[in-house]
C-alpha cells in the first residue's frame, strides 16, 4: 500500500510521523481524504552512510474532527536514509505492509462516527509482502519513471475481458506473484502488481509506480587486469533495496567499469635488487602496483606482482679490498689478496658477495728489528731463581701498495738471546730500609746487551741483595722534661754507604731509652724582660723571678725552676725631653715723632749743636724690631705617658735698632718709613737653645 508523508520530519529517536493514503485501491476517496495514519520512527546503527529504519503505523486519525483510534495490526515500513541528511520530505511517498484489511475496517469505523460520512467502503485491500528478490523482469523500453502512478496499467478491453466488479464485490491489488522489473537502461528495478477480484488474480503483472534505484557494489568484485595493456578496470555488480532494506543483486557476473581505468607500474620501494654475478650487473625489481579509488574516495594501492626484475634500471658491480683481508698461506709463503663485489645505491655501497682470491699474491717478509726484545718481568727479575734470558722477536709482514703490513705477532727467535744483569751505577741513592732487622739494602738496574747494540736497561732501580748495609745508632739531641726534671736521649739510625753516611731513621726517643736526671747549680735572680713603672714617676723598673737553676741532661743548655717573684730592679731614667718650637714671628716699636718717647731697645748719645752757645750732650732712643718663636717642653716616658705638664715659653732674638734722630742733626727725625720699612733680627738654633737654658728646660 502506498502512503504519502504529510510534514517533513527529521528522522530521529522515536519521531512521530504522519501519512495519507494515495492507493486508489484502498477504501473510499472520502476515506482517504479524512483519515491519515500516524506511526513511529525507529532507526538502527548507520552502515556505509545509510541509516536503516522502519515505521510502525499503529493509530489512525480523522483531519477533521481529530477523532483517532488504534490498530489492532499495526502496519510497518522500512527504509534507509542518509546519515549525514537524515530528514523525510512532505509528500515523499512509502510502501507500507500488513493488515490493510484492518487498517480499512478501523478507518471506516471511525468515519461512521459522523453522520456526515455517507460514503461506505467499496473495496478494501491486503498487500502481501514484497516480491521474491530471486525473481525480476526487464522492462522493454528500459524507461525509468518515479511517479507513484505512472505505471499503473488500465486494462486493454480488445486483449482481455475482464470480470466486471459488482457493488458487493471485493477489490484489492497485490504484488504475490509479480516480479521485479529491472529497467537496466534507467537504472531502476520498479515494483509489479495485479488485480485481485473477489480474491482472484484478473489481468497480469505490470508496474506499480513502486521504483528502487539500481546502485554499483564494487565490494564483491575483483578488479579486472590486463598486463599485457597495463592497465586495470574496477568491476562492479547492479543492485537495488527494496521496501525491507535487503539488497537485491541484479547482476550474475561482475561488470566492467570502463570509466574506472587504472595504469599498472612498477614500484620498487619494498623490494631487493638481483644481483647477476656472471655479467656482473645489478637489477633493480619492483612490485607491479596500480592506484584504485573504487571503494572510498581515498587511494588504495593493488599488488598485481611481487618483485621482479626492470630491465631498464640496471647497475654495474664493482670489485674492492674494502672488508676484505689477505689469506695467508705460511707453508708456501705467500698471501692472497681476496676481493668482494658490490654496487652503490642512495651513495651507500651494497656489498653482494664473500671475500675471495682475486689472483693478485705477496710473498712473506721476515721483519727482525719492528718487534720489542722479549724479556723477563720484573716479577721474574726479583726471583733468585727467576728467569733471566732476552730474547730477539720478529714477524712475518706482507708489502701492500708499498706499506708493511704485519700478518704474525711478534714471536721469540731462539737463535738469539742473551742474559740479563745488574748494574748498580744510577742508584747509588736508592737503598730499601728493614728497621726491625736492622738492615738495609742497596739497588741496582736489570739491564742486557746484545753484540753490536746498545744496552738496553730492563727496569727501575730494585733491590739488590748483594748490597747489604747493617743499621749504625748515634744520639742526636734530647727530649727534655723541665717538670719531671729529667731528659731522655734521641737516637738515630743510620748507615755507612760508600759515599755518605744516610739516616735511615729521624732522631727520636726511642723504646727503652735511659732516663737522665737534671744536676742542680745554683739559687740565682733572673730577669723576666716585664718593664713597669711607678705612677707618675720616670724610673723604669724590671721585675725578677728567684729562681733554681739546672742543667739539663745534653750537658749543655739550662733550666730555670721559678721559685717566686724577687725585688724588681731599677732600669734607670725611662722618660725622654722633647722640646718643639712653634713657627717664627714678629714684633716691632717705633718711636714717636714728638719728645716723648721711651727707652725700648736702648739708646745712643750725640752731642747736640743747636747754636753757638749752647752745646750739649743728648740721648735718643733706637726704634726696635723683634724675631720670636713659642716653644714647648714636653716629658714622655718609654711608654707613651706624658709626664707633668706640658710648659710653655716665648724665645725673643735681640733687638734690631734704627736710630731716631740724626746725631749731627738732632732736628731731623727719622721713622721706619726713612728706612724704606721693617726689617727684622735672626733667631737662630742657638738663640732658642740659649732661651731653653735659661728657663731650665734643659
Amino acid at each position: 500500500m502506498q502512503l504519502s508523508f504529510v510534514d517533513e520530519v527529521a528522522v530521529g529517536k522515536d519521531a512521530q510521523v504522519r501519512a495519507r493514503i494515495t492507493d486508489p485501491s484502498i477504501g473510499t476517496q472520502d476515506m482517504r481524504n479524512t483519515v491519515q495514519l500516524v506511526g513511529t520512527v525507529k532507526s538502527g546503527e548507520p552502515v556505509e552512510g545509510l541509516v536503516p529504519s522502519s515505521i510502525a503505523w499503529a493509530q489512525i486519525q480523522r483531519t477533521d474532527t481529530a477523532a483517532s483510534s488504534q490498530l489492532q495490526n499495526a502496519l510497518e515500513s522500512r527504509f534507509r536514509i542518509s546519515e549525514t541528511m537524515p530528514v523525510i520530505n512532505s509528500n515523499e511517498m512509502i510502501y507500507a505492509e500488513g493488515d490493510v484489511d484492518g487498517l480499512v475496517t478501523s478507518a471506516m469505523s471511525l468515519m461512521s462516527d459522523d453522520a456526515a460520512v455517507a460514503d461506505t467502503p467499496v473495496s478494501s485491500a491486503r498487500t502481501a509482502p514484497g516480491g521474491d528478490a530471486g525473481k525480476y523482469k526487464t522492462s522493454g523500453n528500459g524507461q525509468a519513471e518515479n511517479s507513484a502512478f505512472k505505471d499503473i496499467n488500465i486494462p486493454d478491453p480488445e486483449k482481455e475481458t475482464p470480470q466486471l466488479a459488482k457493488a458487493e464485490d471485493v477489490i484489492a491489488e497485490t504484488t504475490m506473484g509479480c516480479d521485479i522489473l529491472v529497467d537496466l537502461e534507467g537504472g531502476v528495478a520498479k515494483q509489479q502488481s495485479q488485480k485481485l477480484v473477489n480474491g482472484s488474480p484478473q489481468g497480469g503483472c505490470s508496474p506499480n509506480g513502486t521504483n528502487y534505484p539500481l546502485a554499483r557494489s564494487y565490494a564483491s568484485c575483483q578488479d579486472i587486469v590486463d598486463m599485457n595493456s597495463h592497465k586495470a578496470w574496477a568491476s562492479y555488480k547492479r543492485f537495488y533495496v527494496d521496501n525491507g532494506g535487503t539488497n537485491q543483486v541484479v547482476d550474475s557476473e561482475c561488470q566492467k567499469d570502463v570509466e574506472l581505468v587504472y595504469d599498472i607500474f612498477q614500484k620498487p620501494d619494498e623490494c631487493t635488487y638481483e644481483v647477476d654475478l656472471v655479467n656482473n650487473m645489478v637489477f633493480e625489481r619492483g612490485k607491479w602496483v596500480y592506484q584504485s579509488k573504487n571503494i572510498s574516495s581515498a587511494w588504495n594501492e593493488i599488488e598485481v606482482t611481487g618483485c621482479q626484475r626492470m630491465e631498464s634500471s640496471t647497475i654495474p658491480l664493482t670489485e674492492t679490498e674494502d672488508g676484505c683481508t689477505p689469506r695467508h698461506d705460511f707453508v708456501a709463503g705467500i698471501s692472497h689478496q681476496q676481493t668482494r663485489l658490490y654496487y652503490v645505491e642512495g651513495g651507500q655501497h651494497k656489498m653482494v658477495s664473500e671475500c675471495t682470491d682475486s689472483g693478485k699474491t705477496y710473498p712473506h717478509i721476515k721483519n727482525t728489528t719492528a718487534c720489542e726484545d722479549l724479556a723477563p718481568t720484573k716479577v721474574q727479575l726479583g726471583l733468585e731463581s727467576g728467569n733471566r734470558v732476552v730474547f730477539k722477536q720478529s714477524r712475518i709482514e706482507i708489502m701492500v701498495d708499498d706499506q708493511a703490513v704485519a700478518i704474525t705477532d711478534c714471536a721469540p727467535d731462539d737463535s738469539q738471546s742473551t742474559t740479563a744483569f745488574q748494574d748498580a751505577a744510577g742508584c747509588e741513592t736508592t737503598f730499601y730500609h728493614y728497621l726491625s732487622s736492622g738492615q738495609s739494602y742497596g739497588a741496582a738496574r736489570w739491564k742486557y746487551k746484545f753484540p753490536g747494540e746498545p744496552e738496553i736497561v730492563l727496569s727501575e732501580c730494585l733491590q739488590d741483595n748483594d748490597l747489604l748495609y747493617v743499621h749504625q745508632v748515634r744520639v742526636a739531641g734530647y727530649e727534655n722534661n723541665d717538670e719531671a726534671l729529667v731528659s731522655f736521649p734521641k737516637t738515630e739510625i743510620y748507615i755507612d754507604t760508600p759515599n755518605d753516611k744516610l739516616v735511615v731513621s729521624e732522631a727520636q726517643v726511642r723504646e727503652g731509652a735511659a732516663e737522665i736526671p737534671y744536676t742542680f747549680q745554683k739559687n740565682m735572680k733572673v730577669s723576666t724582660g716585664e718593664i713597669f713603672y711607678e705612677d707618675g714617676s720616670c724610673t723604669k723598673m724590671m721585675n725578677q723571678n728567684s729562681v733554681d737553676r739546672y742543667l739539663r741532661g745534653d750537658g749543655i743548655s739550662t733550666f730555670d725552676n721559678i721559685l717566686g717573684e724577687a725585688e724588681s730592679l731599677n732600669q734607670g731614667n725611662g722618660c725622654t725631653t722633647a722640646i718643639t718650637w712653634g713657627p717664627d714671628y714678629h714684633d716691632q716699636y717705633q718711636q714717636p715723632t714728638n719728645w716723648q718717647t721711651q727707652n725700648v731697645c736702648g739708646s745712643y748719645s750725640y752731642t747736640d749743636y743747636r747754636n753757638e752757645d749752647h752745646v750739649a750732650q743728648a740721648t735718643d732712643y733706637y726704634h726696635c724690631s723683634w724675631t720670636l718663636a713659642d716653644g714647648k717642653k714636653t716629658v714622655k716616658r718609654d711608654d707613651g705617658e706624658v709626664i707633668g705638664e706640658v710648659l710653655s715659653n716665648t724665645c725673643k732674638s735681640a733687638p734690631k735698632q734704627f736710630i731716631r734722630s740724626e746725631p749731627n742733626n738732632p732736628s731731623f727725625i727719622r721713622t721706619i718709613s726713612w728706612y724704606g720699612g721693617w726689617s727684622y733680627p735672626t733667631l737662630s738654633a742657638v738663640d732658642k737653645s740659649n732661651c731653653a737654658t735659661t728657663w731650665g728646660w734643659q
